[in-house]
């Protein structure tokens, strides 16, 4: 699906709106699924590692701890080697970004630029009121 530059502004300060509107019921979900999947990433393991071995109980968790230790421990490091690709990736997106706005707010009438943000304050207004 393409979308124009007015549908992505206009999808993007929705999203924006939802997150800053509702942050704390997000931010709880995402912590909900984010525990939901270390649960189960832990007891998957934790069944492999003792049926594979047949350990004990107190052995397993201790294996499991260490092996959970070293793949955190290595997709942090892989995130922080990666992230100055990212930063840079990030920079031309946005300027990718800007030129392609500055260019369509350039090509529309003065009655597109008085909608354009006649929209956008009602949809501010709209946060404003639901907040």
């Amino acid at each position: 699906m393409i979308l124009n530059i007015h549908q992505k502004i206009s999808l993007a300060m929705a999203t924006t709106i939802l997150m800053i509107s509702m942050y704390d019921a997000v931010f709880h979900l995402l912590l909900w699924l984010l525990h939901i999947v270390f649960e189960s990433a832990e007891f998957v393991l934790d069944h492999l590692i003792d049926y594979v071995f047949e350990i004990g109980n107190r052995e397993t968790e201790i294996v499991v701890f260490y092996i959970m230790i070293a793949v955190i421990g290595g997709g942090c490091y892989r995130f922080y080697r990666s992230l100055p690709r990212w930063y840079e990736n990030f920079k031309h997106f946005l300027s990718e970004q800007k030129t392609e706005t500055l260019t369509q707010w350039r090509s529309l009438s003065v009655q597109g630029k008085v909608v354009w943000w006649s929209f956008f304050m009602a949809a501010i207004n709209c946060w404003l009121f639901l907040t």
